[in-house]
C-alpha cells in the first residue's frame, strides 16, 4: 500500500559571497564562494529521486530518525571565478598594430567544490533485507575506526571497503550507516578562451573565437 505523508523536512544554512571588479579595457573580475550545509530527512526534489521511491523512504518506520543526514544535493564549499580581461587595443598606433595585435579578449573560468554525499548501501542474496522491515536495500554498519575514503588520488577506489561491515549484526537491528555516510569526489574544472575582435564598421564586429574547456583533463 502506498501511502503519502507530509512526515519530512529539511534545512538549509549558507553563507554565500561574491566579488566583482571592473578595471582596465572592459577587464571584469568575478569571484563567488559558498559555505553551506543542507540537512533532510528524505530525498530533497529531483536530487536523489521524487516521488514514491526508495530515497524518499523511511529505512525504518519507527525509528525516522535513521534517515536524517546531509541532502544529496549537500555540497559544503562551492567557488567559481571568472576572469574576462581585455587587452590593450592600440586605437592610435598603426595598421598592424591595431588590426592585428590589438583588441584581443583572453577569459577563464575556474569551477572548483568539495563531492557531493555518497550513501553506502548493502543486499544480501536471499533475503529481503536484514532489519526485517520489509526494505531489500538497506545500509551496514559503520565501522568509526576507519575513514570513508581509502584514497582520494585513486578514483576506482573511492570508497574504504573496511569502513562498513555487517560482521555480528543480529537480524531484525538496523545498520549504523546514515544516508549520505561519506564524501564523493571533488569537481575541480577550468575552462579558457582567446577572442579576436575585428571592427568591420561604427556597428558590426567579427570575433573569431579559440576555446578550450576542462583543460587539466
Amino acid at each position: 500500500i502506498a501511502l503519502w505523508t507530509h512526515g519530512r523536512d529539511s534545512i538549509y544554512h549558507g553563507l554565500q559571497t561574491a566579488l566583482t571588479s571592473r578595471f582596465g579595457e572592459g577587464s571584469v573580475l568575478s569571484l563567488s564562494y559558498t559555505y553551506s550545509k543542507a540537512i533532510a530527512s528524505t530525498g530533497i526534489s529531483n536530487a536523489d529521486g521524487p516521488g514514491l521511491s526508495v530515497n524518499n523512504a523511511y529505512t525504518d518506520g519507527t525509528h525516522p530518525e535513521l534517515d536524517r543526514a546531509r541532502g544529496v544535493n549537500d555540497r559544503r564549499h562551492a567557488f567559481s571565478g571568472t576572469l574576462v580581461l581585455g587587452l590593450p587595443k592600440f586605437q592610435d598606433k598603426g595598421f598592424f598594430m591595431k588590426h592585428v595585435l590589438g583588441d584581443w579578449q583572453a577569459t577563464t573560468i575556474v569551477q572548483a567544490g568539495t563531492g557531493y554525499p555518497v550513501t553506502v548501501a548493502l543486499t544480501v542474496p536471499g533475503l529481503n533485507g536484514l532489519s526485517g522491515v520489509g526494505n531489500a536495500t538497506e545500509r551496514p554498519d559503520r565501522v568509526m575506526s576507519e575513514p570513508c575514503t581509502i584514497s582520494t588520488s585513486n578514483e576506482t577506489q573511492w570508497l574504504n571497503p573496511a569502513a562498513f561491515s555487517i560482521n555480528g549484526r543480529a537480524l531484525g537491528s538496523n545498520g549504523t550507516a546514515s544516508r549520505n555516510v561519506c564524501d564523493g569526489p571533488g569537481m575541480f574544472q577550468a575552462d579558457a578562451s582567446l577572442y579576436k575582435n575585428i571592427s568591420l564598421g561604427p556597428r558590426v564586429k567579427l570575433q573569431l573565437r579559440f576555446e578550450v574547456f576542462n583543460i587539466f583533463n
